[in-house]
C-alpha cells in the first residue's frame, strides 16, 4: 500500500524558544533543571506524578531534551542525512494547529514542516471560535467531542487525496 497523503495534527519542532508563551517561560526550568534532577533521581521522567506529558524512559528524555534545546531541533542533533529524508517527501501534508495550542506555537508548527521541503504543504491554524467549541488545544483534537467539527476537516482532505 502506498501513502498517498500526511496529517499531522499539532505537530511541530519542539525548539524550547518557539513555545507557546506560557511553557516558554517555564522551559529553561523544565529542561536545565527538573528533567535532569528526575532523570538522575528516579532513572526516568516520572511525569505521570509531576502532571506532565506522562512517564518517559530516560534515554528517550535525555534525546527529546537534545532536541528541544537545538533551534533545528532534532535536525541539529541527529544525523545529517535526516534532512535530506525529510525532504525527500513528496506526499502532500495537511498539518492542522490550534490557535490555543499550551504546547505549540504557529513558529513550532512552520518550523518543523519546513523541513519537508519537497513537499505541499498546507497548514491550517484553527481558532476554537472556528470550530464553534471554546477549546481545543493541543491534545483536543482527539477528543471524541470534535468528531462532528474538526475530524472531518482530517477525513474530508484525506479521502480526497487517496481518490486521486
Amino acid at each position: 500500500m502506498r501513502i498517498s497523503a500526511v496529517l499531522t495534527v499539532a505537530a511541530g519542532s519542539g525548539y524550547w524558544r518557539d513555545y507557546a508563551p506560557g511553557l516558554r517561560r517555564l522551559a529553561p526550568l523544565l529542561w536545565y533543571g527538573i528533567v535532569p534532577t528526575m532523570l538522575t533521581t528516579f532513572g526516568y521522567f516520572p511525569g505521570r506524578r509531576l502532571g506532565v506529558i506522562g512517564d518517559v524512559p530516560e534515554g528517550v528524555m535525555r534525546q527529546w531534551r537534545s532536541w528541544c534545546l537545538h533551534p533545528d531541533y532534532l535536525f541539529g542533533v541527529e544525523a545529517p542525512d535526516l534532512r535530506s529524508t525529510y525532504a525527500a517527501l513528496g506526499q502532500p501534508i495537511l498539518s492542522l494547529s490550534f490557535t490555543d495550542d499550551e504546547y505549540m506555537s504557529a513558529r513550532n508548527i512552520e518550523s518543523l514542516h519546513s523541513f519537508y521541503s519537497g513537499a505541499a504543504r498546507e497548514l491550517r491554524r484553527i481558532a476554537p471560535h472556528d470550530a464553534g467549541v471554546e477549546r481545543i488545544g493541543h491534545f483536543g483534537f482527539f477528543r471524541r467531542r470534535h468528531a462532528d467539527t474538526l475530524w472531518p476537516l482530517a477525513s474530508d482532505w484525506l479521502a480526497q487525496r487517496s481518490a486521486q
